[in-house]
């Protein structure tokens, strides 16, 4: 009993020795460094955990507005009547790219020395695309088509916003890269490719929604937001970095 007591007390110190030695390994290092990736470019901060493991935190940023506009041809048509009248004439414009995430990954390193790794991680943050468009000639009475599936109910004057969220606010990642996210010396480069799973899109206007074949729903519809668009799930994500070891 004496000797088996001994035998557990020895693990337990052999347990706790290399639980200090490898705490004391993490945290000893950092750097910093600029990326550029299919989120944006950004900043991003890395340190070790345990001598195959690092841990990286970044944001990453895109807004783009382009001076674009599109025309389109709606269908018109007055629900009583149950029937298309012709094709109208309207715009989208203004359009506006955003993409605004904050990112928390560890990367796995086989190889202690080597410059593969298999990262897991996710992006926190909001992306959308959005635009605004104007009806010609609105008539209240009549009900906006587009592409068939999508309505338009636009304000008095005939305009409406467009905006679509690229999914939900928490994305998971996973991925494999070549480089270091931490320098041996000071200089370091990292390549990562991977996928991102971004969830459903959905149309985030009080003025578009979603057709349905029921036409009672479609007349009744009072607030006219944030239903599902289920396209483009996963999204791919290329990412470079390059990063310079603080210490």
């Amino acid at each position: 009993m004496v000797r088996k007591n001994q035998i557990i007390i020895a693990v337990l110190c052999c347990f706790a020795f290399s639980t200090a030695t490898m705490a004391q390994k993490a945290f000893d290092q950092l750097a910093v460094g600029l990326e550029a990736g299919t989120y944006g470019p950004g900043i991003t901060a890395s340190t070790s955990l345990f001598p195959n493991f690092k841990l990286r935190g970044g944001f990453d940023i895109f807004s783009l507005s382009p001076s674009l506009d599109f025309d389109i041809s709606p269908d018109g048509y007055i629900p009583d009547a149950n029937a298309h009248s012709e094709q109208l004439s309207g715009s989208l414009f203004d359009p506006k790219l955003s993409f605004v995430n904050f990112k928390l990954l560890l990367d796995y390193y086989p190889w202690k020395n080597g410059i593969f790794s298999l990262s897991a991680g996710f992006y926190l943050g909001s992306n959308s695309v959005s635009m605004k468009g104007k009806i010609n000639n609105y008539n209240p009475d009549v009900i906006f088509e587009l592409n068939d599936d999508i309505i338009v109910k636009p304000r008095t004057d005939g305009t409406f916003d467009a905006k679509v969220k690229l999914g939900g606010i928490v994305k998971p990642y996973f991925g494999i890269g070549l480089g270091r996210s931490i320098a041996n010396k000071r200089i370091a480069f990292k390549f990562d490719v991977g996928i991102i799973y971004q969830g459903d899109f959905k149309f985030d206007s009080k003025q578009i929604y979603i057709s349905q074949e029921d036409q009672n729903t479609l007349n009744n519809s009072d607030e006219l937001s944030d239903l599902p668009k289920k396209i483009f799930k996963l999204w791919p994500m290329l990412n470079f970095t390059l990063s310079y070891r603080i210490f």
